[in-house]
């Protein structure tokens, strides 16, 4: 072979390789500011973690030569963050992304949303129906009614102050109700595992709730999924139905409880679908001060279908609309009540 013609060969050979490597490997632009490197540490933080790329339809790379343009241009940490790191963060659409600045003030992407429909009217539901069941009003964020009035209880958060053995003992109080609600529609969630031992409350044998999703290699759909399981609880068992009541605000944590009780024989749940907003995350320090907060592992049905971006469908869609509200109705609780009632005949 003419000696020409292999080095042009060996040469074409080269340039093909460096050009593969720099697509599936983004280069440092040139000249780039000396904060550039809290940038690079946010987008190789979502390139090798990030679990649903492919569900979100986002191409990472791109986003990396998109937003590195602006990266280049700012002069400032809050400037690399605000012009560069936040847009590209609000590519993916999640709403459990968001970064801290030095002083603990948390920054969020932002994105268009639509409004939440919520199905239900806090003073219709406290006023026409709660009072008059004798509910005892929130502590520790959560509320219950005198169950031989109504059977039912309310938690609003699974923030730190939840103190769910309070829902538990109400749960024991119902022994022998034949059905009980359970109203989490307010609930934007908090700590994903308060609810878990509250689940085993309705269940006398262990059941597979869901799986979570995580990165197990380099490629966006190198996952492995692991198990969670809903175990009982066998200090209390409660063996009537539950009417479990959700909603369009139901988002993260009360999204984990949703699933650990849907996996359950004895459980209907009431109302809409969930907001789709459901991940175990972990926070890290990154340079400069600031840290993020990232989803590691998003959540699957039993199915393996996504939480994420979809939400939890109900069993029983009962719409609520504004106009019900105002005539002092609330038409997924109705629809709970006429369950619980049909079980006592």
């Amino acid at each position: 072979m003419n000696i020409h013609r292999f080095a042009f060969i060996i040469g074409l050979i080269a340039l093909l390789v460096c050009l593969c490597s720099c697509f599936h490997s983004p280069v440092e632009p040139n000249n780039v500011s000396e904060n550039y490197s809290l940038f690079r540490q946010v987008w190789e933080l979502y390139e090798s973690d990030y679990p649903e790329f492919t569900l979100k339809g986002v191409d990472w790379k791109e986003a990396f030569y998109t937003y590195s343009i602006f990266a280049e241009e700012a002069v400032s940490y809050e400037d690399i963050v605000r012009e560069a790191i936040l847009p590209m963060l609000a590519e993916l659409r999640d709403r459990h992304i968001f970064m801290y600045d030095p002083s603990g003030t948390r920054c969020f992407p932002q994105w268009s949303n639509p409004p939440i429909n919520r199905n239900y009217d806090f003073p219709v539901l406290y006023s026409n129906y709660l009072l008059p069941a004798g509910f005892s009003g929130f502590t520790e964020n959560v509320g219950f009614c005198d169950p031989e009035l109504l059977p039912y209880f309310v938690i609003d958060s699974w923030g730190d102050s939840c103190n769910v053995e309070r829902a538990r003992e109400y749960v024991e109080l119902c022994e022998g109700v034949p059905a009980i609600i359970i109203d989490v529609r307010m609930n934007s969630g908090g700590n994903s595992w308060i609810g878990r031992d509250l689940a085993g409350c309705f269940t006398s044998s262990t059941e597979l709730a869901f799986f979570s999703r995580g990165r197990d290699g380099p490629g966006y759909d190198d996952v492995n999924y692991l198990p969670y399981y809903t175990f009982p609880n066998h200090s209390t068992f409660f063996e009537g139905e539950v009417y479990l009541l959700i909603g369009r605000e139901c988002a993260s944590a009360t999204e984990t409880f949703t699933l650990f009780l849907n996996c359950l024989e004895n459980v209907t749940v009431i109302g809409d679908t969930t907001n789709g907003a459901a991940a175990f995350c972990y926070t890290v320090d990154l340079v400069g001060g600031w840290a993020i907060r990232a989803p590691g592992w998003s959540l699957r049905t039993v199915d393996k279908e996504p939480v994420e971006s979809f939400g939890i469908p109900p069993d029983i869609y009962v719409e609520a609309t504004k106009e019900d509200f105002a005539h002092g109705i609330d038409p997924v609780l109705e629809y709970a009540i006429d369950l619980v009632n049909s079980q006592s005949l």
